[in-house]
């Protein structure tokens, strides 16, 4: 493969690879590395398997939805695995968790309702889901969803 002609400074992806079939992710990450300059920095965050998100994805999502969810979610370690075999060097991982905040129930619901296109079920079955599935505390800005992704950098 010939090189860039304009090498760039940063790759990211965010909750997309989860989408992608295994042996495509390796394809993403060699790529990746080609197309970063000398220093160059890759990050990327996605659901790690058998977490609350990743049922709520796999479950409430793919039922509810009208394009359903099948997302391949991923291991503590995989990122480094796939960063170490690119070429990837100074490599950290690890697993957040973290609060989506909303200054009400309401809006947590409609948000979750509307990203994921949960039109298949009423509003009060995904309240309930959420809840019961990834959890929903109180917080600094007033109501928090629980969540959580496996987060992963690497230089070149």
């Amino acid at each position: 493969m010939p090189p860039l002609l304009c090498p760039v400074d940063k790759v990211g992806s965010l909750a997309g690879l989860h989408h992608l079939d295994h042996d495509q992710v390796q394809a993403f990450f060699d790529c990746s590395y080609r197309a970063l300059k000398a220093g160059g920095v890759i990050a990327v965050a996605d659901v790690l398997e058998g977490s609350p998100v990743a049922e709520f994805l796999n479950g409430p999502v793919d039922k509810w939805s009208e394009t359903g969810h099948e997302g391949m979610f991923y291991k503590a370690h995989d990122f480094t695995g796939y960063l170490k075999r690119a070429g990837f060097r100074n490599i950290t991982e690890k697993h957040e968790d973290f609060l989506w905040q909303f200054d009400c129930f309401d809006d947590l619901v409609t948000c979750c309702q509307l990203l994921f296109g949960l039109v298949k079920a009423e509003k009060v079955e995904i309240a309930s889901t959420l809840v019961e599935m990834l959890g929903v505390t109180e917080c600094e800005r007033g109501v928090g969803l629980k969540w959580s992704l496996l987060y992963a950098k690497g230089e070149k």
